[in-house]
């Protein structure tokens, strides 16, 4: 059986994914930026979740929890702008 994270959420199942080192990385990077996302965090993410050539479901559902604690009202205007076609091109 399974257990569940710290924070209560199951750990991706794909043996391949890169999710868990994404939820990780994103959660070090929120607190250091008190909520807040730049575009060197954000193409980091993009290629931790690409580093096989695709994101998968799992590091998908993993994207949407990082992107969703995001404080895009605070954000520059390029970051959101960024943010914006991260999330339309990659469906989170």
């Amino acid at each position: 059986m399974r257990q569940a994270s710290a924070g209560g959420h199951d750990p991706p199942r794909s043996r391949d994914s890169r999710a868990a080192d994404g939820v990780g990385y994103s959660f070090l990077v929120m607190l250091a930026n008190d909520g807040g996302v730049d575009l060197d965090e954000l193409h980091f993410l993009e290629r931790l979740a690409l580093a096989d050539g695709e994101i998968d479901d799992d590091e998908r559902e993993a994207l949407r929890g990082i992107l969703a604690r995001v404080e895009v009202t605070r954000l520059a205007p390029a970051v959101q702008t960024e943010l914006a076609e991260f999330r339309r091109r990659y469906a989170v």
